[in-house]
């Protein structure tokens, strides 16, 4: 699984008070998340941007709202913290570089 997308779904699963293994849903999203992994290119060098379309079908994100929007806002906050942290990592480096 691509590291951005794994992180992703690792911290969303975990700010939704994630109840563990026994829950109803439980399976069915693992079993989502394997169809993902089993379909997702084995590396062999860098990653070329291949990579499966959903894990979840689209049909089910817009049959809940409420869930696809608040997916949304954590995916644009990851991206805005990322971001931000990306350029401060570019600035000190410019900064060491000098003139």
């Amino acid at each position: 699984m691509a590291p951005f997308f794994q992180l992703a779904v690792r911290r969303y699963v975990v700010a939704q008070s994630f109840q563990g293994a026994k829950t109803p849903q439980f399976a069915a999203f693992l079993a989502a998340v394997r169809r993902a992994q089993e379909q997702w290119p084995q590396p062999a060098g860098t990653w070329n941007g291949d990579a499966p379309s959903w894990v979840v079908p689209p049909s089910y994100l817009e049959a809940a709202p409420e869930f696809l929007a608040s997916v949304r806002a954590m995916s644009r906050s990851l991206c805005r913290r990322q971001t931000k942290a990306l350029q401060a990592v570019m600035d000190r480096a410019e900064q060491l570089a000098g003139p």
